[in-house]
C-alpha cells in the first residue's frame, strides 16, 4: 500500500472509533478516553463484513487472522511476542 492509502485508512478507522464512542449508551465516564465498547463494536462490524466478503469469494485471507490477532493482543505461539502485521508496518520502499 502507498503512504496516502494508509493515511486514508487510518483516518477512516479513527472516525469509525470516534463515532461509535460518542454514540455509546450508557455514556462513557470519560469522553476523552476511548471506551473498549467502541473498539469491540467496530471490530465486530468489521469482521462480520469481512467474513461475509470472504465467504462470497470462497476463501479467508491470512490478513484477517493477523488483524484479529493484532486487535485482540494475541501472542504468537512461535515467537511468544504480540502478533504484528506481516508487512511490519514500516514505510514502503
Amino acid at each position: 500500500m502507498n503512504r496516502d492509502n494508509v493515511r486514508n485508512q487510518w483516518e477512516h478507522l479513527v472516525c469509525l472509533l470516534a463515532d461509535n464512542h460518542i454514540r455509546l449508551t450508557p455514556r462513557p465516564e470519560f469522553l476523552n478516553k476511548l471506551d473498549d465498547r467502541a473498539v469491540d463494536a467496530v471490530k465486530t462490524k468489521f469482521f462480520k463484513n469481512y467474513k461475509n466478503w470472504c465467504k462470497f469469494l470462497g476463501r479467508f485471507l491470512k490478513m484477517a487472522y493477523e488483524l484479529h490477532g493484532l486487535l485482540a493482543g494475541n501472542v504468537s505461539i512461535v515467537t511468544g511476542k504480540n502478533i504484528k502485521p506481516s508487512y511490519g508496518g514500516d514505510d514502503e520502499v
